[in-house]
């Protein structure tokens, strides 16, 4: 298994982005880190987990997703909820 952090804009006024949350949860353990940053927790390779979210974004939108290997992190102003998740899911 193999962790990602997920980071993501979506601009669109017009466009129903659910799809893009479904898609996102699909992959299997997510930790919510800010309402557009997740870690998630899958077997499928880096490139299909992009390739997929972006298929449900709109052009203008941004995405980004990271290989997470080291499992440290850094972060400021979050709650201990949060936190607790995101040691959970950096862990080796």
């Amino acid at each position: 298994m193999s962790r990602y952090l997920v980071s993501w804009e979506l601009t669109s006024t017009e466009r129903d982005y659910a799809p893009f949350a479904v898609t996102l949860q699909g992959f299997g353990g997510s930790v919510r880190i800010t309402p557009t940053t997740y870690v998630i927790t899958t077997s499928a390779p880096m490139v299909q987990v992009a390739n997929q979210l972006r298929s449900e974004q709109d052009v203008n939108d941004t995405l980004l997703v990271v290989d997470v290997v080291a499992g440290a992190a850094a972060w400021a102003g979050t709650d201990i909820g949060v936190l607790q998740g995101l040691e959970g899911a950096l862990r080796p």
